[in-house]
């Protein structure tokens, strides 16, 4: 079944439901048809009681690059909070969901893809992968809380507060993910999460509750205060034209490098 002018596939497996970013030419970003799309799809497989499991993947050469910023001369402040407000109530619906879940990442998950793959039980990375949280750049405090207890709290602020793109080996050994199969990794994540998980709904819902205590309120005000301090547009305007003008440099150098004697 396609989803939002084509932007997500679901369908179910076997008491699976699997949930695929289907935007690759836009490095499936979380464009607000996705994010609608996307909460519809949680949403609908918390729902269903036959539904034990749920993995989410991608087509394209990137998981998910991010909050989609095509149109961000056009947005409002308020704009720019109610879409970053949409992609934190996904974020904590799968999150707290009473369903085993599991993401396989190939290329890019960055910012709110990142996120994405955090809020699932199981990442499961190709060798290409590479995992980045920049929003702190732009003063944005979003999946702090969550980050802090995967990782610890001292990995996580290392994470973030430099901005580390973080390859495969490295997620890895912080504990945030697994090493995807070389080869049907989809296919082999679909068998193994076609088999029913031990723990029924109810009693994973009760380890929920044990295990991640409800900070949604507080990880919402956590969200909102800080793209509230000031215009949360410019500052993502003038983080996105730094991160291009330091790009650049760095092409530069690089070309200059390439062309001394010997380069």
């Amino acid at each position: 079944m396609h989803s939002a002018l084509f932007m997500i596939l679901v369908d179910r497996h076997q008491g699976l439901y699997r949930i695929k970013l289907c935007s690759p030419e836009r490095g499936n970003a979380l464009a607000v048809a996705m994010v609608n799309a996307l909460q519809d799809a949680v949403d609908e497989a918390i729902a269903d009681p036959n539904i034990h499991s749920l993995l989410l993947s991608s087509a394209g050469h990137h998981f998910c690059t991010g909050f989609d910023l095509s149109d961000l001369q056009n947005l409002s402040d308020q704009d720019c909070l109610d879409r970053l407000v949409a992609i934190e109530t996904l974020l904590q619906s799968l999150w707290y969901a009473p369903l085993r879940s599991a993401a396989l990442c190939e290329g890019r998950a960055w910012g709110a893809g990142a996120d994405l793959l955090a809020v699932c039980d199981q990442a499961w990375l190709g060798t290409q992968a590479t995992i980045r949280f920049p929003g702190v750049g732009f003063g944005l405090i979003l999946g702090t809380r969550r980050l802090g207890s995967i990782l610890g709290s001292a990995q996580a602020m290392r994470w973030l507060s430099n901005g580390y793109s973080v390859d495969q080996t490295q997620a890895i050994e912080s504990g945030f993910g697994h090493a995807a199969p070389d080869t049907g990794a989809y296919e082999h994540l679909t068998e193994m999460l076609s088999q029913r998980p031990l723990a029924d709904r109810q009693t994973m819902q009760q380890l929920r509750e044990q295990l991640r205590p409800d900070f949604r309120q507080a990880d919402m005000k956590a969200l909102v205060d800080s793209a509230s301090l000031g215009s949360i547009k410019r500052r993502i305007m003038a983080y996105r034209e730094l991160t291009l003008a330091n790009r650049s440099r760095a092409n530069e150098l690089s070309d200059a490098i390439r062309t001394q004697p010997g380069g």
